[in-house]
């Protein structure tokens, strides 16, 4: 459960069957299992302190809105997202629930740095 994570920064993905890779054994051993044609990453990357979450929603290939809320167990309740560009003036909505984990996976991902600066940019525009 997250809720019961230590302090730290999390990633996680969607978890879908039809995002998989198939796990049916070919009749050929020279097949090879079909791939999805590639698709922008779509993810949740989060830092979390306590029962306290900072993140941002990239499950959109089209907004990707910074969201500050609570942790009760796996689902992030009394939620507050800012969409770009992350101004006081922006687009600002609140939900009493905003992500249910229970059909992610927090995955072992190196945050690359275009990734680690959009974190970066959520943290310090609700820490003011």
């Amino acid at each position: 459960m997250l809720e019961n994570l230590p302090t730290g920064q999390y990633y996680y993905t969607v978890f879908s069957h039809d995002q998989e890779l198939s796990q049916e054994p070919s009749q050929e051993p020279s097949q090879e299992p079909e791939r999805e044609p590639e698709r922008e990453q779509r993810y949740v990357l989060l830092r979390k302190a306590g029962h306290s979450v900072i993140g941002i929603d990239r499950r959109s290939p089209h907004q990707a809105p910074c969201f500050r809320g609570f942790l009760v167990g796996n689902r992030i309740i009394n939620a507050t997202r800012i969409f770009p560009p992350y101004q006081p003036d922006s687009q600002w909505d609140r939900q009493a629930e905003l992500i249910d984990f229970s059909r992610y996976q927090n995955i072992e991902h190196h945050v690359t740095d275009e990734e680690a600066s959009a974190l970066q940019v959520c943290l310090a525009f609700f820490s003011r």
